[in-house]
């Protein structure tokens, strides 16, 4: 089964990790502390910036580590000030920027989740995503992949994970002047197909399960039911939902005590870790305390920072790799 979004594993490790770590105050029984995270986060950075290309880009045709803008800017760290050799003419911003004005991008058949990973990666990067160019318009164009049939599905609705970070997209777009640019009215419509699509478990999935009773009662995964979180709370589902309740039910019954890792789908790994800890976050749930601190005293963000090179910054995507990974799944 794909992974959403196809993303790209090298950056997507790092800037779930490192994004994962835009925590609230924390509380004494947290095991890692500011000063750690803090660190952690500033050598993500470095390691992020290594990546990016001597044009500027750190997105191109087919699997890229644009994710790396998120990572950024949860970092606190601007895309206009990530520039290669310190040549503020290929900032990070504009080369991307540029990228997404170009007629050929993405591809000549393009999906949904393109376009829904360039808005989240446009607003980490600065960049308006209804405002790319005179010709580029992000949301319009996630816009044309409403599915009438099905209302509230975006894409084909066998592929549900567009249906999730379409969401996540939306959910956060705003004009210039702060206005909100998605009807409430829509946005319901999404968290209603979001909220039939939760399996029996209290996860997600990558597939659509809505009206299946046998897709339904098989096993959630992690970095879904993280992704689905962070979608209905977005889209203004309190925390205390029943769904949100089950959700993190599910993921406090995939812990590992030992570690703070989670038991996913495609093993022990940073990836799942980040997005399960980015949909808590979304939520205001604190992953390092209550249901989230093991009985033995670990917790997720605890296994992510394990799983980081220091000083180098890049996080393994298993904990027994020995370089920072660049498998790209699709």
């Amino acid at each position: 089964m794909s992974r959403p979004l196809s993303l790209s594993r090298v950056a997507l490790t790092t800037a779930a990790a490192v994004g994962a770590f835009t925590l609230a105050a924390l509380p004494a029984a947290a095991t890692s502390t500011p000063a750690q995270i803090a660190t952690s986060k500033a050598n993500g950075v470095t390691y992020l910036k290594s990546l990016q290309a001597a044009d500027g880009s750190y997105a191109g045709p087919g699997l890229s580590n644009e994710w790396a803008f998120s990572a950024l800017a949860a970092a606190g760290t601007a895309a206009v000030d990530v520039t290669p050799d310190g040549d503020p003419a290929k900032n990070a911003r504009s080369v991307y920027r540029g990228l997404l004005s170009t007629a050929s991008w993405p591809s000549a058949t393009p999906v949904v989740t393109d376009y829904e990973r360039a808005t989240l990666n446009a607003y980490a990067a600065g960049v308006d995503p209804a405002r790319v160019s005179a010709s580029r318009n992000l949301i319009a164009d996630i816009y044309g992949y409403w599915q009438t049939s099905q209302p509230g599905y975006f894409g084909p609705p066998a592929n549900f994970n567009g249906t999730v970070f379409a969401a996540l997209a939306l959910g956060g777009a705003r004009t210039q002047s702060g206005q909100v640019r998605v009807p409430q009215a829509l946005r319901d419509t999404l968290v209603a197909r979001i909220r039939a699509n939760q399996h029996d478990d209290g996860g997600w999935n990558y597939g659509k399960a809505e009206g299946d009773p046998g897709q339904l009662a098989t096993a959630g995964d992690i970095d879904m039911t993280g992704a689905a979180m962070a979608a209905l709370c977005v889209s203004g589902v309190p925390n205390t939902d029943t769904d949100i309740v089950q959700a993190k039910a599910f993921l406090k019954s995939k812990l590992v005590a030992n570690s703070g890792a989670f038991n996913a789908m495609f093993g022990i790994n940073s990836d799942s870790n980040g997005w399960a800890v980015s949909g808590l976050n979304a939520c205001g749930i604190n992953p390092q305390t209550g249901d989230f601190l093991t009985s033995l005293g670990r917790t997720p963000v605890d296994f992510l920072l394990a799983q980081q090179f220091n000083p180098g910054g890049g996080f393994k995507y298993q904990p027994a790799d020995t370089v920072p990974s660049a498998y790209a799944s699709a």
